[in-house]
């Protein structure tokens, strides 16, 4: 079973949008899923310079179970470090056990 694989817990936060007193549009990030049974594998990495730092841009993918609500505006938090997510693979759960989402950290 897959959910023998899952090694870690991660937290799910989505973004909430609202005024600032300037009338600015505010973004706050609220948790929408705590503690959420996944894995976590790294796919590639990459260092480069960005604004003169060195920068690095790893891609992840993260595993976990369908019951989970997940949507492509919300990121992953794991050991206070943010991985946003840019896809969900549709096509990898025909057989309703898992997810596979696609991170960049």
């Amino acid at each position: 079973m897959i959910a023998d694989l899952y090694n870690i817990k991660v937290n799910v936060e989505r973004p909430a949008f609202s005024q600032d007193d300037y009338g600015a549009a505010a973004k706050a990030w609220t948790v929408q899923i705590s503690n959420m049974p996944c894995r976590l594998v790294q796919k590639k990495s990459a260092e480069g310079i960005n604004g003169g730092n060195m920068t690095v841009i790893s891609d992840y993918v993260l595993y976990c179970a369908t019951s989970n609500s997940i949507l492509g505006k919300d990121r992953v938090v794991y050991k206070s470090e943010y991985y946003l997510v840019v896809g969900i693979d549709p096509d990898v759960n025909f057989m309703g056990s898992h997810q596979k989402i696609y991170l960049l950290k």
